[in-house]
């Protein structure tokens, strides 16, 4: 009878140890991405904000959001701009503040990129 109630036991606790450590794992791979990233910013000669600038200079728009992402084996910073016929994206160099590319935003993009952890 102690054997039929202690099994259950030990697996919940197996569970749970187990649930914790992946927790910790992932935690860790967040944790050195947000290092790389903040990183990146510190040693960029553009900021956000004269990302922001240049990207409605290049628009006429008002920027929404931006963040820094992954491109083309970097980084740029990724501004979704809002205008009167919808939103774009504007990528923008981090070293040069040269506006790289602007497409048109997809739709509800942003959300699921801020999703990804």
């Amino acid at each position: 009878m102690f054997r039929s109630k202690l099994v259950p036991v030990v697996m919940a606790t197996a569970l749970a140890v187990g649930a914790a450590g992946l927790a910790q794992a992932e935690s860790g791979k967040h944790e050195a991405g947000d290092r790389q990233e903040i990183q990146t910013i510190l040693s960029a000669k553009t900021s956000l904000s004269q990302a922001v600038a240049a990207a409605e200079r290049q628009t006429g728009g008002k920027a929404m959001e931006a963040a820094l992402e992954p491109h083309a084996g970097g980084s740029a910073y990724a501004v979704t701009i809002a205008e009167a016929d919808g939103a774009r994206l504007v990528l923008v160099s981090p070293d040069s503040g040269k506006v790289l590319a602007v497409t048109a935003a997809k739709s509800g993009g942003d959300e699921e990129r801020e999703d990804d952890d």
